[in-house]
């Protein structure tokens, strides 16, 4: 921008060079890295000044500076020049335009008149005046009312159904052994005596200890000793139970077979 024999300002000078007579174009540079657009404005600046020569003078605002300044005048873009005249505001152009745009905005800044204030003194003075109106208002008016704000839990809703812990379906339980109805076949009374006289011995054994009580079968009816085979084979508790011999094979004497005698069931393995 040397041809434009334009001035680097900084903030403390800035009022000085500003207020004197004629017309004044500042431009307002950001950092080339932050806004690309600061280099193509310097290109286009020294542009429009030979475009209208002896009509404006030309200042640069570093970016300090520019960050310093650019309040003042409340452009929304940057880089952007500002057009002053006898040191008051008359406009703004920010961004970057075509050139047609430049030139007609330019030769507009130039024709138009001085703004009576600033653009951000504007808002600031808007702000002024709003605060007597809303200072006589009812404070009633301006209290907050409440809203109901519907809180919701983000974790998942129980489960209304209780679960159970399931019960075993099969238990093995003690069941007295059922006795064969009297009749022919069934010799109840004799059964009955054969384990009341071994219940006997049993009771001797538990008082004097020694080998294992044991009764022959050899001579005992044969309806006595298909009941008293049934009974004891339905048994389910070892304590309460009696049980033929086995055979020589190992192998359970069957009814049919008959039982030689009764004795204490041997040891588990």
């Amino acid at each position: 921008m040397a041809q434009t024999g334009a001035a680097v300002l900084d903030p403390e000078g800035f009022d000085a060079w500003a207020t004197l007579p004629g017309d004044a174009m500042v431009v307002f540079a950001e950092d080339p890295e932050r806004f690309k657009e600061t280099l193509d404005l310097a290109v286009i600046v020294p542009e429009l000044h030979a475009a209208r020569r002896d009509r404006f003078r030309v200042a640069l605002l570093p970016p300090v500076a520019s960050r310093a300044l650019a309040a003042r005048y409340g452009f929304a873009r940057w880089p952007a020049f500002v057009m002053l005249r006898d040191g008051q505001y008359v406009g703004a152009v920010d961004g970057i335009r075509d050139w047609d745009v430049y030139l007609a905005e330019l030769d507009r800044l130039l024709a138009a008149a001085p703004s009576r204030r600033r653009a951000s003194a504007s808002r600031s003075n808007a702000r002024m005046r709003l605060r007597p109106t809303l200072a006589t208002e009812p404070a009633h008016e301006h209290r907050m009312r409440p809203i109901n704000i519907p809180i919701r839990s983000l974790m998942p809703e129980p489960d209304d159904a209780v679960e159970y812990m399931p019960m075993p379906r099969e238990m093995s339980t003690f069941e007295m052994p059922r006795l064969p109805e009297p009749g022919p076949g069934a010799d109840v009374a004799g059964a009955r005596d054969v384990l009341e006289a071994f219940l006997g011995h049993f009771d001797a054994w538990l008082a004097a200890g020694g080998p294992p009580p044991a009764m022959e079968l050899a001579g005992l009816a044969p309806d006595a000793l298909k009941v008293l085979n049934e009974t004891l084979a339905k048994a389910r508790s070892p304590r309460s139970s009696m049980r033929s011999t086995r055979c020589a094979s190992r192998k359970p004497c069957s009814p049919a077979s008959g039982a030689s005698s009764m004795s204490m069931p041997p040891a588990p393995c």
